[in-house]
């Protein structure tokens, strides 16, 4: 009995050892086929990260929460992208970055295949990239390499209104995960198809739409070098693999959307600022400036160390420069806001006696906002032009202060026809009074002309012919301004300018005076400081000519 008992026993327990196991096995297939049915069992956004455990954006730490802010483009209390873009995924996103933070785990949460276009938001969030199966992230990771980055100045057509400053954009470049070397262009502009003139009403009208575009850098160095005789220089950045990683992340989620573009809030240099920001705080551009130029930043840039290498890709003009032994780099430029003031002379009357003379002194003041002057000692640029917007001339002589010239636009180029550039065209809108009488009355002056120019390094002739139309207080008016004259530049001397204009009209003067003669000079003190003078003769049709003097600094800002 007892052997029956101890076998019996020894039966049953390896019974039940089976079939517990049995049932266990069982049950664990039931449930995994029965999981395999559920509508969330397939791999989905949430997986990598779960959104309920995403904190509260106020729980975050302050750098946490500005990265967050430079990812949404945020400047001040609003961001510069506009609020009806579908970039924000809040109504209120545009200007409540905790709204938007949100609105983006509550997508992460519904595990919205939206998400896939939001790279950089899903690892602020989750701290892993988007699932594998997104698959536009995964073909644009495939194909575009951040192992360098660039920031490339092109410059400037001084005869264009929205290429005058010139344009700056990102260049990436490296091997791709295929193993083909590439490099690609980054930036934002608006529409080409509308023409620098269209796009100039757009401006006054406050209505272009401008878009972050990715394109081959081979197509952009056709464009600029090729076509329209541009040159690209390339500054190399020093981003960490973190930084490059965040920026291309955040490059992929601005494709596609429309975002309103300005000359004077939100421009190529702007959108560049922004996208470099959002991969690191140390690419803000600087904070004391009216608007952000090409330029200005890619000098701050330099200026705050953050350039490791600089490289040229020279136009037909620049190249026949370059083996005439002529170097130049731009970061050596001025500064593009410029305000001078100093002492003024002027000798007023038509007295037949010569020893009668009757002259006034006082002082000037004058503001542009943006420029490149003819008259200024200008390094770092081979080319002899003038890029002005809302130049505001103020003067005080005889006790009273008046507005002498308000220059809305002035475009123009002194070409160097050596280099192929045999015209250069000039366009200028400006109000002016004449400078015989003291009144504050302007009248609108419209010119557009062309020129030519031989240049010789130090000693630049030039000779051009313009239109000129005005309304004044005797109507209507029409001349035609036959210009010549020469730009003198020296490394140590400074630029000297020498004009001479006639006019020739069917009513007399025009704006007091049938001809000018013009001298200037300038040359830098020290960095963004020039002193200058300009002396000019006006010859009237009748009466005793007309001179005037004026002294001061000049200051870039």
């Amino acid at each position: 009995m007892n052997v029956l008992f101890q076998v019996c026993r020894g039966f049953l327990r390896r019974f039940l050892f089976m079939t517990v196991l049995s049932v266990s096995r069982f049950s664990a297939i039931v449930l995994l086929s029965f999981s395999c049915l559920l509508p969330g069992a397939a791999p989905s956004l949430a997986a990598a990260g779960s959104s309920a455990a995403a904190p509260e954006y106020r729980a975050l730490p302050p750098e946490k929460q500005d990265l967050w802010r430079r990812l949404l483009h945020y400047s001040g209390g609003e961001s510069s992208v506009n609020g009806d873009s579908d970039f924000f995924l809040s109504p209120a996103g545009f200007r409540d970055p905790e709204a938007e933070y949100q609105a983006t785990v509550k997508l992460l949460a519904e595990e919205s295949p939206l998400l896939c276009d939001y790279p950089a938001r899903y690892f602020f969030i989750t701290g892993e990239e988007v699932p594998e199966y997104c698959a536009g992230y995964r073909d644009y990771v495939n194909h575009v390499s951040f192992d360098e980055v660039f920031a490339v100045f092109a410059t400037e057509q001084a005869e264009s209104p929205v290429s005058s400053m010139g344009h700056l954009m990102i260049m990436a470049r490296g091997v791709n995960l295929l193993g083909v070397p590439q490099h690609y262009g980054i930036g934002f502009a608006a529409p080409a198809e509308r023409g620098s003139w269209g796009l100039l009403r757009d401006f006054f009208t406050g209505s272009i739409a401008g878009r972050f575009l990715l394109n081959p850098y081979d197509d952009l160095i056709y464009t600029y070098v090729s076509k329209e005789n541009r040159s690209l220089w390339e500054y190399k950045l020093g981003l960490t693999p973190e930084e490059r990683a965040w920026l291309q992340r955040h490059v992929f989620e601005l494709r596609a959307h429309a975002i309103s573009y300005s000359f004077s809030s939100h421009n190529c240099a702007s959108g560049v600022q922004e996208i470099l920001t959002a991969a690191g705080g140390r690419f803000q551009g600087p904070g004391n400036s009216f608007y952000l130029t090409p330029l200005e930043y890619a000098q701050h840039l330099s200026r705050n160390g953050l350039i490791t290498e600089i490289g040229l890709r020279p136009s037909r003009s620049d190249t026949a420069l370059l083996k005439q032994g002529r170097t130049w780099n731009p970061l050596e430029r001025n500064r593009p806001f410029r305000i001078s003031g100093g002492y003024l002379y002027r000798e007023i009357g038509s007295s037949r006696n010569f020893s009668a003379k009757h002259g006034l002194s006082g002082g000037f003041l004058e503001l542009t906002p943006v420029i490149t002057d003819f008259r200024d000692d200008s390094r770092g640029s081979p080319a002899i032009t003038e890029s002005v917007f809302l130049r505001t001339r103020l003067e005080y002589l005889g006790e009273r202060v008046y507005l002498r010239r308000l220059d809305l636009l002035s475009l123009g180029k002194i070409p160097d026809f050596r280099t192929g550039d045999a015209l250069g065209t000039g366009f200028a809108i400006s109000f002016r009074g004449d400078r015989n009488a003291l009144h504050s009355s302007l009248y609108p002056e419209l010119s557009l002309g062309i020129g030519t120019g031989f240049g010789y390094g130090i000693f630049n002739p030039y000779a051009a012919v313009s239109g000129r139309a005005a309304v004044t207080s005797g109507g209507p008016g029409a001349a035609l301004d036959f210009a010549a004259g020469a730009v003198i530049r020296h490394q140590d001397l400074g630029r000297l300018r020498l004009g001479f204009d006639y006019y020739l009209t069917d009513g007399g003067d025009w704006f007091g005076k049938r001809s000018s003669f013009r001298i200037s000079w300038s040359r830098r003190l020290i960095r963004d400081w020039n002193a200058g003078f300009e002396f000019s003769r006006d010859f009237r049709k009748r009466g005793r000519p007309l001179n005037e003097f004026s002294g001061g600094l000049i200051w870039f800002f």
